[in-house]
């Protein structure tokens, strides 16, 4: 699958990419999955997976996980959506809670990722510049956030604090240094920031089938089509232990199947064995 990116890569020499090359999941991907330890950090478990999976970024002569790393974060969550998209189909189903304190009821929300577009701002310089309000003459410059400050912010609790050291790393600038911006001016940026930079992030209008009241939701797209990816890896080793049983494959021959194509065997020896079973 060829998809392009709402925002943009702009490499060393200022060229854009935006359209990536992306592969299923194989069995060795979802094994790197099923690996990772209990609560593991999205940012660099999201590295990982577009290192392992994305084939092609514009012209660039490979992709890394260099590259996945300095990818910005609305186009990161993207390209997981479209990974989730061609492993495991379009349909995604989630959870969500009536945030009426009365209520609370949970209800499962089915959606179409190939009905969901994010809106495209498409970049064209890696660097942009904000005037500073009390001070027009004054600008500063920023870029906007990826993944590498993602990765850069994980074990930071404190909100303040995060969002201080985010930007001093997309400025340049030290913590002592933005905190020490007046209040309008650290809005200024953070506005910007937000109006420049992709966003996947898509609200999801629904009426609670226990109270009846209308509600607004969001989710994080990247971690809940991560989720689903892990837990749909969970029957992996036996799906290997299946084939590996009755057509006599190596569990490397396995793992290089996409989960497509592997069910399509498990699913193939299940139909025979029930028929045998009904014999």
């Amino acid at each position: 699958m060829v998809v392009t990116l709402p925002g943009g890569y702009v490499d060393q020499h200022g060229n854009v990419h935006n359209d990536a090359e992306l592969l299923p999941l194989t069995g060795r991907d979802e094994e790197f999955l099923c690996t990772l330890p209990v609560g593991a950090p999205i940012a660099p478990v999201v590295t990982g997976l577009l290192g392992r999976c994305v084939r092609r970024l514009g012209s660039l002569p490979e992709f890394t996980e260099d590259v996945a790393r300095n990818l910005l974060v609305g186009d990161r969550e993207y390209l997981v959506m479209k990974l989730f998209e061609i492993t495991s189909g379009s349909t995604l189903n989630i959870l969500l809670r009536c945030p009426g304190e009365d209520c609370r009821q949970p209800m499962d929300v089915t959606l179409s990722l190939g009905e969901m577009t994010p809106e495209s701002r498409a970049i064209a310089s890696q660097y942009f510049r904000v005037r500073v309000p009390s001070q027009p003459e004054i600008e500063i410059e920023f870029r906007l956030p990826t993944g590498t400050d993602q990765e850069a912010m994980v074990g930071i609790v404190d909100e303040s604090r995060a969002v201080s050291a985010l930007l001093a790393r997309c400025t340049g600038l030290d913590e002592a240094e933005i905190d020490a911006l007046p209040a309008s001016t650290r809005r200024e940026i953070e506005d910007r920031m937000e109006e420049l930079a992709p966003q996947v992030n898509i609200e999801i209008n629904t009426t609670c089938p226990e109270c009846g009241r209308r509600f607004t939701g969001e989710t994080g797209w990247a971690a809940y089509c991560l989720g689903q990816m892990v837990g749909q890896s969970a029957v992996l080793e036996r799906e290997i232990h299946l084939l590996a049983w009755h057509y006599h494959w190596s569990e490397a021959d396995v793992l290089a199947m996409t989960r497509s194509k592997r069910r399509r065997y498990v699913a193939l020896i299940e139909e025979e064995l029930g028929h045998a079973a009904g014999a």
